[in-house]
């Protein structure tokens, strides 16, 4: 899904869901994840998108788990994880 700031309408990034099906020992899965354009970090703005698409997940797709998977050198992204409720599971 892609978003937008309400009060200019510019276009900020994007946040959904993604079908893993490479070979490891989670997948097949769906995965939660975001670009946000890097002017607008630090704002919120990522966590409000994955929150909100979390609980569209759960509440209209009926999802039970949901990953989330980054490098282990972009740890602004696993703050954001931790941010909303995700738990580390494992290198891969």
């Amino acid at each position: 899904m892609l978003f937008f700031l309400k009060r200019s309408a510019k276009f900020i990034g994007f946040c959904g869901f993604n079908k893993v099906t490479y070979e490891e020992t989670f997948t097949p899965c769906i995965e939660i994840n975001w670009r946000i354009l890097p002017s607008f970090w630090h704002q919120g703005l990522a966590t409000e998108a994955s929150l909100a698409a979390l609980k569209f997940a759960k509440d209209n797709l009926r999802l039970q788990e949901i990953y989330s998977i980054t490098a282990t050198v972009n740890t602004p992204s696993q703050k954001l994880m931790k941010r909303i409720g995700m738990r580390f599971q494992k290198k891969f």
